[in-house]
């Protein structure tokens, strides 16, 4: 009703066809026709393949239960032409399964084989699609989880690199600190070495100059 109100008619089909389900649930098949006929009307105005071919599948699904076998057979065709058109092979599976269940129950079994095999063949392919998305997941998961080892691989390489230049550079700075003070030391005793020469020398001028007076 809230739908209705405000004219939500992208939103009402989708509604129409959860009350479809309760009342075919109930088994009142009439409320369960008129909802899934609403649906169907609106989703053609919405030119929705993918809900057309939801509408024409559970009106398959009505008819069958209603032991109008004939009839579901014509809306199950009518889902698997749009489903066909547009590659929806979840709903071309299902169509194929039910087409062949109805044409066991009408004792052609020649036919029930046929749509069975072809039931098989799209399940097969859905199934090999999943393993397919799951191989390309895994395999871009693979991907990525590789490029973040070689990236943490390369910072660690680069953190090692610059520990090493780092301790070179320390290793370095302390020899040169090193080199400095020995170089002061030597120049303090060889300048105080030079004094003492010096002072030495003095000593020993006075020592002559004293001897000649």
């Amino acid at each position: 009703r809230i739908r209705e109100a405000i004219n939500d008619v992208s939103g009402m089909p989708s509604t129409y066809t959860n009350l479809g389900v309760v009342f075919m649930n109930m088994k009142d098949f009439n409320h369960s026709d008129e909802y899934f006929t609403k649906a169907l009307k609106l989703y053609k105005q919405n030119s929705d393949s993918m809900g057309m071919a939801i509408a024409y599948a559970n009106l398959g699904d009505l008819n069958a239960d209603k032991k109008e076998l004939f009839q579901s057979l014509s809306y199950y065709d009518s889902s698997v032409s749009i489903s066909k058109k547009n590659k929806y092979l979840e709903y071309l599976s299902y169509n194929y399964e039910h087409i062949a269940i109805a044409y066991s129950k009408m004792k052609n079994y020649e036919k029930a084989l046929e749509y069975h095999e072809l039931f098989m063949n799209v399940k097969d392919s859905i199934y090999n699609k999943d393993n397919s998305a799951q191989l390309t997941e895994m395999q871009t998961k693979y991907e990525t989880e590789k490029k973040e080892k070689e990236i943490v691989e390369s910072r660690a390489e680069s953190e090692k690199q610059a520990a090493v230049k780092n301790t070179f550079i320390v290793g370095f700075g302390l020899m040169f600190l090193l080199a400095i003070f020995i170089y002061k030391g030597y120049s303090n005793k060889k300048k105080s070495n030079e004094i003492i020469s010096f002072q030495k020398r003095e000593v020993e001028i006075q020592k002559d100059i004293i001897e000649s007076k």
